[in-house]
């Protein structure tokens, strides 16, 4: 989830608050761990606004990413490249990039009826001249964690716990995973996770997934409400993949924040779902 902080320029940047009219841009990076180096490479760039859409296609305005890990110090400042490559080495717990769109070459002309109209007022007349690097659009900034749940992905954030006749429960506050606990009774030597996440695996989900991450939003919430969420966050890596890749979270029906975020992680993988409760009906009715 990226999200704006706090910049202001003498001049309209394309996703602040209130410097235009109309329009956005979105960067989509794809983040990965090979070989000990951290890969970014960008996917998508969708820009909305078409007059900063046409300065970015004639190749006057490019993008920029700020990366800094904070554990280690290191910083670096990229412009105009696809591909980013930085070794684990200088790298520790997680990393916050920023992405912008700055500019390729001197404009002196940079204006448009979709600035906000306050720039019209005085001296500029709404006509700026920005030098080359100049910033021009701002999608915001995004922590990225470096722990191996990150590079796994979304099903690594839960682990499974046997219990000798005991009732399914969630325990989120334990550490980086989400730990279900589900009953196993060794003499009828069936594991219940390990063959219904096999034979019914949209039931399975319905039964283990979706409850623990009602758990998991629900906590979250309740941590926020404390003042407490951002230590909570540091401290479980869980809680920073979700809130990094699920907008939505802050929805006060967990529930439904659950089954939306499910469907959204098959969706990553590749598979169309339906709404989960339905999927499973298919899956026990066939």
């Amino acid at each position: 989830m990226i999200s704006n902080s706090n910049v202001s320029l003498p001049y309209p940047v394309l996703g602040l608050d209130g410097d235009f009219k109309d329009g956005g841009f979105i960067i989509k990076p794809t983040v990965q761990i090979l070989n000990n180096e951290l890969h970014i490479s960008e996917d998508l760039v969708d820009i909305s606004n078409k007059y900063i859409a046409k300065l970015f296609q004639d190749g006057n305005v490019t993008t920029a990413y700020k990366i800094v890990c904070p554990s280690t110090l290191y910083s670096v400042s990229v412009v105009n490249q696809k591909q980013i490559v930085i070794p684990l080495e200088l790298l520790a717990n997680y990393i916050i990039m920023e992405v912008f769109l700055v500019t390729n070459t001197d404009i002196a002309d940079y204006s448009d009826d979709t600035f906000n109209d306050d720039y019209k007022l005085g001296y500029s007349k709404g006509l700026f001249q920005l030098d080359k690097g100049n910033i021009v659009g701002f999608a915001g900034s995004i922590k990225i964690p470096l722990k191996k749940a990150w590079v796994k992905g979304a099903s690594s954030m839960f682990r499974f716990s046997r219990g000798e006749d005991v009732f399914v429960s969630f325990d989120v506050l334990e550490g980086d995973q989400i730990v279900i606990t589900y009953p196993y009774i060794e003499s009828q030597e069936a594991d219940i996770t390990k063959h219904m996440s096999k034979s019914n695996k949209m039931t399975f989900l319905n039964l283990f997934i979706i409850p623990a991450l009602n758990c998991a939003f629900l906590e979250l919430c309740k941590q926020e409400e404390a003042g407490t969420f951002d230590e909570f966050v540091e401290n479980h890596e869980w809680a920073l993949i979700i809130t990094e890749s699920y907008h939505d979270w802050r929805n006060d029906d967990t529930y439904r924040s659950a089954q939306n975020y499910l469907m959204e992680i098959l969706s990553r993988q590749g598979k169309s779902c339906k709404i989960p409760i339905l999927e499973a009906f298919d899956e026990l009715k066939g």
